[in-house]
């Protein structure tokens, strides 16, 4: 039996967000344990905030849209690779694991040492490069 591990950060008002988007706006709208009929939210952000997926259609005009993906392919096992403390992710960084094709990787850097989702959004990012992209 697979062990499942929600690695998604809790989403809530005011949460770090890139800066120039809406800041993220959590409100209840309808509670039934005030007598309302259904719990009813009022949710206000960008599709960037928290955990997200970006898809091609985020960095490539003619890119598809996370709603164009089989959902099976964002959930099931996956690897995580500890990518330490670059500031780029290229191909020499993820060649030393031995990827097989079609294998769910997550990258692990140095964001995901501290709680980011309490502060300021640090748009000093660890994200692939060019070739690290192209390796994958």
């Amino acid at each position: 039996m697979s062990e499942w591990i929600d690695i998604s950060v809790p989403l809530h008002t005011g949460m770090a967000h890139w800066p120039g988007d809406p800041e993220p706006v959590i409100e209840r709208l309808a509670d039934m344990e005030y007598g309302a009929a259904a719990n009813v939210t009022f949710l206000k952000m960008s599709a960037h905030t928290g955990t997200h997926v970006d898809a091609g259609f985020h960095f490539l005009a003619n890119g598809r849209t996370v709603d164009q993906f089989p959902l099976e392919v964002g959930i099931g096992p996956a690897r995580v690779l500890d990518i330490g403390d670059a500031v780029s992710i290229g191909e020499g960084e993820l060649e030393t694991y031995n990827l097989q094709p079609a294998e769910r990787v997550l990258l692990k850097t140095r964001h995901s040492r501290k709680p980011w989702h309490d502060q300021e959004f640090n748009t000093n990012l660890v994200a692939l490069n060019v070739a690290g992209a192209k390796y994958l």
